[in-house]
């Protein structure tokens, strides 16, 4: 190589070292700006540094184009720019978001051979063999009582306080060998993202930090393990796309992001949000159904009741009240001809009959999807209703092929303002993410939800969310937004019981093209290995 070069290349690494340290100066000026309320000295030099920063970039550009033009001259010939490869193209509404429609990416036994075993060798053994205890001690009882779904959400609670992290891995066991007494509707949930971490654990090695954050999940509240896996899953999809990425240690702050990105040339950061599952007005509104349920089966006791009940309000369920709801569903069965509709000022109630005993065509989990299909007509993945609560009376066995006596009831509401109500958006977890952004840097926030609502909920909040961020604007100063991708988690059980997720993501740049696709992940749980 001629002089030329050696001096066109000592340019150019003075020049990239020189951007490099005033990229880091202004970040830290911003930083100091914002110490002192913003004051107008102290951002003028930041921004006096950002100059200097678009200057040396421009040189840098200069200097890079002047090496090429040399390079080709001398008959090097440089190799196409590939096109980045993001994750699936999105699909926005949910008719296109059902597995018949959407193709496979992984499959969850696939992953959890991968890498179950390492987790649980992963385990302090004490702590595993007093959550085995833990499960041991109440049994599988209350999965054959009867099935409460709000959405595809189970109503039941694990009466016991079994660590969430010690139950999601054992529930991955337990549909990994296909065990009989399997909590279907949790095992939704929690087996994706145990596949997505067994199959991810070779890359969280890589991320700074990411093999101690996984082995902290043990000691982690319950309510946070979710959103936990969540991070864990983002940090090791960055590192599958190339990023060198750390875990960020929030002690002595509040507002830490999660993960810091090393390798942009910029100070960079990440920060995740997971969105409860339900929000309390859905929680209130499921407690009033669970009730109403509950006192139904009472008068099931004494009057054989059986049938399917259904719910419709054009109220809100907390202005009806369950008293009311109970007087009219009495009303309804207990007249001569039950099967009928009573219509109210708030809504309708209306009883069909099941018949008393049913074959089912094939033995199946009971209230497993296939035997709610067969027995109540519900398509756990087409629902028209919010929720429903069933039971049968010959829920001695985990494994039927019979249903005896069967009794369910649905509802839903459809009052314009509880459906934007259950239609939730994400409007302060965005908020609080770019807060956790520090000043002088760029941000990259993901936000992941469930997505379990009947069709009518599930599109309002997509449109909803892409109304809100066509006009979203940063309010936090000094920040450098780059991306926000929206993970929206369809978990649902197919046929017998055996675990699904769909994921679909929804990237929102500040460019006009999305400049990260194949850099920054997309889809986290179900994306492709090979980006």
């Amino acid at each position: 190589m001629g002089i030329e070069y050696e001096e066109l290349f000592q340019q150019l690494s003075q020049v990239s070292d020189a951007l490099q340290t005033k990229i880091s100066e202004h970040s830290n000026l911003m930083k100091e700006a914002e110490s002192i309320a913003w004051e107008k000295s102290a951002v003028d030099r930041a921004d006096a540094a950002l100059a200097e920063a678009r200057a040396l970039n421009d040189e840098l550009s200069r200097l890079t184009r002047v090496a090429e033009e040399q390079l080709i001259a001398e008959g090097y010939t440089f190799p196409e720019d590939a096109i980045p490869s993001g994750d699936e193209e999105p699909r926005w509404w949910k008719k296109d978001l059902m597995s018949a429609a959407v193709p496979i990416t992984d499959d969850i036994d696939n992953a959890l051979d991968a890498g179950l075993d390492a987790l649980m060798r992963r385990l302090p053994s004490s702590w595993w063999k007093e959550q085995i205890k833990i499960r041991e001690s109440f049994g599988n009882g209350h999965l054959r009582e009867s099935v409460q779904l709000y959405g595809g959400v189970p109503g039941q609670l694990v009466p016991a306080p079994l660590h969430r992290y010690a139950y999601a891995l054992m529930l991955s066991e337990d549909s990994h060998s296909k065990q009989n007494e399997y909590d279907i509707y949790e095992g939704a949930r929690l087996v994706p993202f145990i596949a997505a971490l067994s199959r991810s654990l070779d890359a969280l090695a890589e991320v700074k930090g990411g093999i101690e954050k996984l082995d902290q999940l043990v000691k982690a509240p319950n309510a946070e393990i979710d959103s936990r896996l969540y991070e864990l899953a983002v940090a090791a999809r960055c590192a599958q796309m190339g990023r060198a990425v750390e875990f960020i240690d929030p002690r002595g702050s509040h507002t830490s992001p999660d993960l810091r990105i090393h390798d942009f040339g910029f100070p960079a950061v990440v920060e995740c949000k997971m969105q409860s599952r339900l929000s309390e007005h859905e929680r209130n509104e499921f407690l009033i159904i669970k009730d109403l349920f509950s006192l139904m089966v009472s008068e099931r006791k004494t009057t054989g009741l059986l049938g399917s009940m259904s719910v419709i309000s054009r109220l809100p369920l907390r202005e009806v009240g369950c008293e009311e709801l109970l007087k009219v569903a009495l009303q309804c069965t207990r007249g001569l001809n039950p099967y009928q509709t009573f219509e109210q000022n708030w809504g309708s109630v209306f009883f069909e009959p099941i018949a008393p005993s049913i074959d089912l065509p094939a033995m199946t989990r009971i209230y497993s999807p296939d035997f709610l299909e067969w027995v109540f007509d519900w398509r756990c993945e087409d629902i028209k209703y919010d929720g429903i609560c069933a039971l049968v009376a010959n829920n001695g066995a985990i494994m039927v092929g019979r249903a005896e006596l069967p009794f369910c009831l649905k509802w839903r509401s459809d009052h314009l303002e509880d459906l934007d109500r259950k239609a939730r958006l994400l409007a302060s977890q965005l908020s609080e993410a770019w807060d956790q952004v520090p000043a002088g840097e760029a941000g990259f926030v993901y936000l992941a939800y469930e997505e379990t609502h009947r069709a009518v909920i599930a599109d309002r909040r997509t449109e909803r969310w892409l109304d809100m961020i066509s006009r979203w604007s940063i309010k936090k100063q000094g920040i450098n937004p780059q991306l926000i991708v929206v993970n929206r988690l369809y978990t649902g059980a197919k046929h017998e019981g055996r675990p699904n997720l769909i994921e679909s993501a929804i990237p929102t740049g500040f460019e006009k093209e999305n400049v990260w696709a194949g850099i920054m992940p997309t889809t986290v749980f179900c994306a492709k290995q090979d980006p």
